[in-house]
């Protein structure tokens, strides 16, 4: 419950921060909604010339691609921002600012900081994921409402491959390259694991849990899969965040504060 509170406060707190500065929220807001007609006028050109790509249609892939995006809102707004200053905090010796305080280091390293600004990116995603719905003859509220429950799973994986990769950051003196993992790896997979090829999609169930961050309960909702995957998907994020936990302490053994 106190870790509830807390987080409510850092809520509250980068609340206000941000709407200290209106317009350029507002100016973030319209680019995004730019970025992502651009996105929605490829995959309508894509399907002029095909009614299906690889056994998905184009509302299929707009409910992939809304499901993608409120996962990565999700993550951008509540946890990329700590993410990504975690290897400069390294840096600085100013971790000890974290290590020093009573809560959990990775509960602090990575919630302290919010983006609001992104906020945009989860509500153009859950308009794209019922437009898809809409448009495939599959919209009902009780799949939105199991949608609630399928996202904090995918957030879970998404979040561990960036937080792992930011631990690094001890080992790996002047880590700057989590801005590109990060595009990388967001542009490759926002579309379904089924457009790669096999051997890279078979990599990809190994290496990259973000490959199963929206096509697995995307391919639920559509009824192109069953429970057992939801079950997988469900284990597997549990286990990711577990070994993401010990990564995080066996790395703070290397990490040399600014006092040492």
């Amino acid at each position: 419950m106190k870790y509830l509170k807390l987080f409510l406060l850092f809520i509250r707190y980068n609340l206000i921060r941000d709407m200290e500065f209106r317009g350029n929220f507002l100016l973030l807001i319209a680019v995004d909604i730019l970025w992502v007609s651009f996105q929605l006028l490829l995959i309508e050109l894509y399907f002029q010339f095909t009614g299906s790509i690889f056994g998905w249609t184009k509302p299929q892939v707009f409910v992939l691609m809304g499901l993608f995006r409120i996962v990565k809102g999700v993550v951008d707004v509540f946890l990329r921002p700590n993410i990504n200053q975690l290897p400069i905090a390294v840096n600085r010796g100013e971790l000890d600012y974290i290590l020093t305080k009573p809560q959990d280091s990775m509960f602090l390293a990575s919630v302290k900081r919010h983006a609001y600004t992104e906020f945009s990116t989860i509500v153009l995603g859950l308009a794209i994921f019922a437009y898809g719905l809409l448009l495939d003859g599959a919209f009902n509220f009780g799949k939105i409402v199991f949608l609630l429950f399928l996202l904090p799973f995918g957030a879970i994986m998404f979040y561990c491959l960036l937080f792992c990769f930011a631990s690094l950051s001890p080992f790996i003196h002047r880590l700057s390259a989590t801005y590109q993992y990060y595009d990388i790896l967001s542009n490759l997979f926002r579309f379904p694991t089924d457009f790669l090829g096999m051997q890279i999609r078979q990599l990809n169930l190994v290496l990259f849990p973000l490959a199963i961050v929206a096509t697995v309960p995307a391919k639920f909702i559509l009824g192109k899969s069953g429970w057992n995957s939801i079950v997988a998907m469900t284990f597997i994020s549990l286990i990711t965040l577990a070994l993401t936990r010990r990564f995080w302490f066996f790395a703070l053994r290397r990490y040399q504060s600014a006092s040492s």
